[in-house]
């Protein structure tokens, strides 16, 4: 009778590892794709093996244990260099591998004023303050890392070729003279923005309030005015009286107004001809002697 005899395989070979265990994904996966297994080989027929992480640094991953894939478990995954060591169990033999999950970041962060900037939104500045001061700073910040993270700054709107900000201190500076009759307020537009792909985007208004320090001219009305006086009327008679418009004026105490004849003078006679041979200073002259201003 033949005897048969069958061998039972035993475990006597340890698993192990081939290759580099890493992978890289952005910040907001969900899960590994394509499918990440940490999966260990082993020359035994029958060997069963079973994963493990080992002194995990973070609570973000976990391993199946059965069939080695990795898995995601927070739905925050942080920017970093993730490295931890999966152990393969046979029952009897272990063997490790290290592994390595590089976190890339993504531009998901709005750039964020301070609250510096957002405290100095609105502006009261001198009409006469020198051209190239600086009347304001604003200062944002980003979440995102690297170039998604680097802030520059912009006026989009409102500056009307007054104002210029720095692209990256984000200092406001006068480019040309201030006049409160021309333009008494400004609304700027600032926006605050990083260089991801696509860029993303904040704005603020800052509201900046030119205040008057010149006293406005006062306005003699009517513009043009006629007076007659007989050639015999004697020296100090009043002939006219020039008025202002004072509503432009401040308060009573602007009111120290002073008079003089500018030229061209014009002199006319009772046929209301041009006199001639009588040049401007002497007409002047002649004519300040017979007329008071009041």
């Amino acid at each position: 009778m033949p005897l048969r005899i069958s061998v039972v395989d035993a475990n006597d070979n340890e698993p192990y590892f081939i290759g580099q265990m890493s992978r890289t994904i952005p910040e907001d996966s969900r899960q590994f794709e394509p499918r990440f297994f940490v999966k260990a080989k082993d020359l035994d027929a029958t060997a069963v093996i079973s994963y493990r992480i080992l002194d995990p640094t973070s609570s973000y991953f976990h391993i199946d244990e059965n069939t080695g894939e990795l898995l995601i478990l927070s739905d925050t995954l942080p920017p970093n260099n993730y490295s931890f060591v999966v152990e393969a169990f046979d029952g009897l033999f272990t063997a490790q591998t290290p592994v390595a999950v590089t976190v890339t970041d993504i531009n998901n962060h709005h750039p964020a004023f301070s609250d510096e900037t957002l405290g100095q939104r609105i502006l009261d500045i001198p009409e006469d303050i020198p051209i190239g001061s600086v009347v304001a700073k604003v200062e944002a910040s980003d979440a995102d890392l690297g170039n998604n993270g680097r802030v520059h700054y912009s006026i989009d709107k409102g500056a009307y070729g007054f104002f210029e900000i720095d692209d990256l201190s984000g200092e406001i500076k006068l480019l040309k003279h201030l006049d409160d009759d021309v333009v008494p307020h400004f609304d700027l537009l600032v926006t605050a923005f990083d260089e991801g792909l696509p860029s993303m985007r904040t704005s603020t208004v800052i509201q900046i309030q030119v205040d008057n320090i010149y006293l406005p001219l006062p306005k003699i009305t009517p513009t043009v005015q006629r007076a007659q006086v007989s050639e015999s009327a004697p020296v100090g008679t009043v002939v006219a009286t020039i008025q202002t418009d004072t509503n432009t004026l401040n308060s009573e105490e602007d009111l120290d107004l002073k008079f003089q004849f500018v030229n061209p003078t014009e002199a006319r006679d009772a046929d209301n001809k041009v006199v001639q041979n009588f040049t401007a200073t002497q007409v002047s002259v002649h004519i300040c002697s017979l007329f008071q201003f009041l």
